[in-house]
Parts: C-alpha cells; structure tokens; sequence
C-alpha cells in the first residue's frame, strides 16, 4: 500500500528558508510545480513553492542531476527540470549551487501528472550514442 505525502517537503513547509542570489537561466525546461508524482512506494504532489528537500536542506537557487535530468529550484521557489546538455554550467554561471535534490522521472516514478511532457522533454533533449 502507497503512503500518500500531502507535502514536498513534509515538516518544514512554515520554516522560512533564506533565498540566495541567483539569476534567471534561459533554459528549455519543464515546471513539476502542481505535479502529483507516483512511485511504487509512495505518492507526493510538488507545491507551487519548494523550499527545501526531504532532509529539511533549503534548496531555493540549487541544482541536482540524475540519468542526464537535471532537478532545480529558481529563486520563487519553482521545481523544474531539464536534459540540455549545457544546464549545470549555465546554471552554475546564474549563481545556483549543487545540492541534495530528489529528482523526478529518473527511478521508477510510474506516474505523475507531467511525465508525458517530461519524457518528450527528455527524448527532443536526449543525443543518443551508439558504443562500439
């Protein structure tokens, strides 16, 4: 049976957690803010606002990547992801800090409200290489 988390961010979403100063990032992306997420253990909506992780880190102005996605959180507490291939150094050059971020559709999300879009993001996105 899945546990239903009501929040992101369960236990610390009245703390208010300081946002650093990062800059506006011209990057194709897809925003997660209102997406319902489904694993095979659980199920979470992504708020409108995130503001720190699921270890209760502040993660307004921080990136993470997974399987060539990359999780981040603009300075208006946006979640958002992308695959283009230049994200962490453009990211990193607008002020954003690696961090500890659960990033989306990368390990056995089974659904979301979004995952088509973010699986076209990721195939538009994605240069695929034959290995010989």
């Amino acid at each position: 049976m899945k546990t239903r988390l009501l929040f992101y961010n369960p236990g610390i979403r009245d703390r208010n957690i300081g946002v650093p100063e990062v800059q506006d990032v011209e990057l194709e992306t897809v925003c997660l803010a209102g997406d319902c997420i489904e694993t095979p253990g659980t199920a979470y909506a992504v708020p409108k606002k995130v503001e720190a992780n699921h270890d209760g880190q502040g993660i307004i102005g921080k990136y993470d990547y997974n399987k060539g996605m990359v999780a981040f959180v603009k300075a208006n507490g946006e979640f958002h992801v992308t695959a283009q291939d230049d994200a962490v150094a453009k990211l990193e050059d607008a002020g954003y800090q690696k961090a500890t971020i659960r990033v989306p559709y990368t390990d056995g999300e089974t659904e979301g409200d979004k995952r088509a879009e973010v699986l076209e993001h990721l195939a538009k996105n994605t240069k695929w290489r034959i290995l010989e």
